[in-house]
């Protein structure tokens, strides 16, 4: 049993694949911001999320970052995006 477990210890490391986070940054911005973009917007680089839009949504999006960050947080888990540029 102790082989087991570490065995599947190495899967809690896991993390999403890019194009996951993608669609959970897409979806949270749409709901709470209620801007629609699209996954190719979203670069995610090293936690931080950079958003290729214009400068009005950004700051539009910048404004409300702590919700849409707890959205994804809650969709993908903690500790994957943990900023947006």
């Amino acid at each position: 049993m102790n082989n087991l477990g570490k065995f599947l210890e190495r899967f809690k490391q896991l993390k999403p694949p890019e194009r996951t986070v993608q669609q959970a940054v897409v979806s949270a911005i749409q709901e709470v911001v209620g801007v629609e973009i699209v996954c190719e917007d979203v670069v995610v680089v090293r936690g931080a999320v950079r958003l290729q839009v214009g400068p009005v949504v950004r700051t539009e999006i910048r404004m409300r970052e702590q919700e849409v960050l707890e959205r994804v947080a809650a969709a993908i888990g903690s500790g994957r995006v943990c900023s947006i540029k």
